[in-house]
């Protein structure tokens, strides 16, 4: 009873958001990262354009809304971060797997990333990236060494990326500080729909270019034939899961900032949806400059398509610098669009592990926001060094392909399997005014998620055996990938066994 008491007044206390709108648009914040931009459109046009659009959907439907559907409603069922609802369940590890998987696993190398975006800000005013930006960017901005091999070194860390990297970590510190509603609701009220019109802009602008046209039509043209590709449906799956934030511990926590009475099924619908349409939306603003770009470069379009931080980096960059007007100010544009869409993520991925680290031990907002961002700033140092993007491709692989899923297996399992699924399934389809969930949802949940998961994380493992990625020799792979998931599990753990400080 006394227990009981001690969690009434602990929810009683708990943050809340200001209004469902600012949950809603922190949620798709969340969802809505840097992928969004450069990796789901490549996807589209790889997967047969317009065709790539029939499994992205059903995949949405069959493990995107569910699976946050699951999150949101553990969350707000048990009114407690990650680590908090799981060690309801008798499972707190996984809750610490999923919130550390977030913060050391993930945000330390994307803080990275979002730096060089920040450096990229600078340039429109004062020096341009020249004709070459490959160079640029790799041996200038970067200072990017030779590639792993016996005599692999570090090296000293580029001041165009440890500069903005402090920066980073100053504006998630500053935001996250201030709070649930003061802080992070706020910021995605102007990120979200800022990145919206941004977005819209480049759009509206690269029309009007020569050739934009014939690359919206490599966006979009459908192949039907790659359905009856498998690999095809497994790359929808897998970007489905990738893209929404699940299995990080965010939508748990952002969940748990919610009354019990808030209508989470139907917000589920719409974070999923406008994640999965505003890729779409995105793919726009990149394949009509492309087009423009073959163009000006006398190429076909398949021949400048490009993906991740080539696309962003090297390929538009040097599609900006031969428009015709204002190439610069589209710069600023562009960049900024990639400066929300990854402060958004990151302020998310920062306060799943903040909320937790204050529910478990005490530690107010203004000191652990501070501790973790000073520990988060001095480690991602390594991935501004002339080896770190090396180390951070390793990582992301290792992270994203096998650690997060086996989190999602691990979260999906335990609750559905352990704990009372019809409970959470009334709990969520009372206050639904979309729909009811029916058994089918217990199905999803129990047996069909589960099993992609699955089978996604045996398939990566296979390619992985088969073929050291990237071609990286076997022992820097193991070293950097193996060796991240290790010391995520131990931070997990540790925290895990740690003395739980009660009021």
């Amino acid at each position: 009873m006394q227990i009981e008491k001690k969690e009434e007044k602990m929810r009683a206390k708990r943050e809340r958001w200001g209004s469902r709108i600012g949950f809603i648009l922190a949620a798709i914040g969340s969802a809505v990262g840097l992928g969004n931009i450069w990796r789901f459109p490549y996807m589209v046009y790889q997967g047969g354009g317009g065709a790539f659009i029939i499994p992205y959907f059903i995949a949405v439907f069959i493990i995107g809304i569910p699976m946050l559907m699951l999150e949101f409603g553990i969350g707000n069922y048990f009114q407690s971060s990650a680590p908090g609802s799981f060690r309801k369940l008798k499972a707190e590890f996984i809750g610490w797997l999923a919130v550390s998987t977030g913060m050391f696993g993930v945000l330390l190398y994307y803080a990275v990333v979002i730096a060089w975006v920040l450096g990229y800000l600078i340039f429109p005013f004062t020096k341009w990236w020249g004709s070459n930006t490959q160079i640029f960017f790799q041996k200038i901005f970067l200072q990017l060494g030779e590639k792993p091999n016996s005599n692999f070194s570090l090296g000293h860390p580029s001041l165009w990326v440890l500069i903005p990297l402090f920066g980073v970590w100053f504006i998630n510190w500053f935001i996250v500080i201030k709070g649930v509603k003061k802080g992070i609701e706020i910021a995605n009220k102007i990120f979200i729909p800022s990145l919206v019109i941004l977005i819209g802009i480049l759009i509206i602008n690269n029309l009007f270019l020569k050739n934009s046209f014939e690359g919206l039509k490599w966006y979009l043209k459908p192949d039907f034939g790659k359905l009856k590709q498998p690999k095809l449906w497994l790359d929808a799956f897998s970007q489905v899961f990738y893209s929404m934030s699940i299995g990080f511990g965010i939508m748990i926590t952002y969940a748990s900032y919610l009354s019990k009475e808030h209508d989470i099924g139907t917000d589920s619908v719409i974070t999923a949806m406008s994640d999965s349409l505003f890729a779409f939306y995105a793919g726009f603003a990149v394949f009509s400059i492309l087009g423009y770009l073959a163009f000006v470069l006398h190429k076909e379009i398949p021949e400048v398509v490009s993906a991740g931080a080539t696309l962003a980096f090297i390929t538009y960059p040097e599609a900006l610098s031969k428009l015709p007007f204002a190439g610069k100010l589209f710069a600023i544009f562009f960049f900024l669009s990639l400066l929300f869409a990854g402060i958004s993520s990151s302020i998310s991925l920062l306060e799943a592990f903040v909320s937790a680290l204050y529910e478990k031990f005490r530690i107010k907002r203004n000191l652990a926001t501070t501790l973790v961002c000073t520990i988060g700033f001095l480690g991602g140092i390594i991935y501004t060094t002339q080896g770190g993007l090396y180390i951070l491709d390793v990582v992301d692989r290792f992270v994203n392909r096998f650690g997060l899923i086996t989190v999602g297996l691990m979260e999906v399992i335990i609750i559905s399997w352990f704990f009372e699924t019809e409970k959470l399934i009334t709990f969520i389809s009372q206050k639904c005014a979309l729909f009811k969930l029916g058994k089918w949802f217990k199905l999803l949940w129990k047996f069909l998620i589960p099993a992609i998961l699955l089978t996604l994380l045996i398939i990566g493992i296979v390619e992985e055996i088969k073929t050291p990625y990237g071609g990286y020799p076997r022992w820097f792979e193991l070293l950097v990938g193996i060796g991240i998931l290790i010391i995520i599990f131990f931070i997990a753990l540790i925290l895990t066994v740690s003395k739980r400080k009660e009021e």
